[in-house]
């Protein structure tokens, strides 16, 4: 007899978990009734009281340059989902060494080799909003950035809540 594929199970009951108990920087799910795309952002706490309807949205870390953003990301399921991971984009300009300011695009490294079909979606946003708190300079997507994350801290603190003040609030 063939076996089903789990795949659509395993991410509705990912969703169920993440509804049931929510992360607290981060909420998302389906973008609709397709369990391959979802949303997700850093929802603040402002902004769930304002509107508690579910974001697609990532909350910046308190105490970084990123703190009070609220920054909307894509999450793409491949067919192959949990063996592979989700692709990842932040759909939320943001000033990082490991994001590509203009795509969205997020380094490799910071799933794609760590990767096992053990981690789930809340693994995802844990290891988003740790890059957030971390950037990973020695791995960049953007050199310039991670050369000044670098060297000259409070330049990148500065442009990087500039971009939060511009297009994540």
């Amino acid at each position: 007899m063939p076996r089903r594929p789990p795949l659509p199970t395993r991410r509705r009951k990912e969703l169920n978990d993440l509804e049931a108990n929510p992360v607290d920087f981060c909420c998302g799910g389906p973008k609709g009734d397709d369990l391959l795309d979802w949303g997700t952002a850093h929802a603040s706490r402002r902004a769930r009281a304002v509107d508690p309807r579910p974001h697609q949205v990532l909350t910046g870390p308190d105490g970084t340059a990123y703190e009070g953003g609220a920054f909307q990301l894509d999450l793409k399921f491949p067919t192959e989902y949990p063996f592979k991971p989700p692709k990842i984009k932040f759909e939320t300009k943001v000033y990082h060494p490991n994001i590509k300011t203009d795509t969205g695009e997020i380094c490799n490294d910071v799933l794609v080799s760590n990767w096992s079909p053990t981690l789930n979606v809340r693994y995802v946003y844990t290891t988003l909003h740790e890059l957030l708190k971390s950037p990973n300079v020695d791995h960049p997507l953007e050199p310039e950035i991670a050369q000044e994350f670098a060297s000259d801290r409070a330049t990148f603190d500065k442009k990087a809540k500039e971009m939060v003040d511009k297009h994540a609030r």
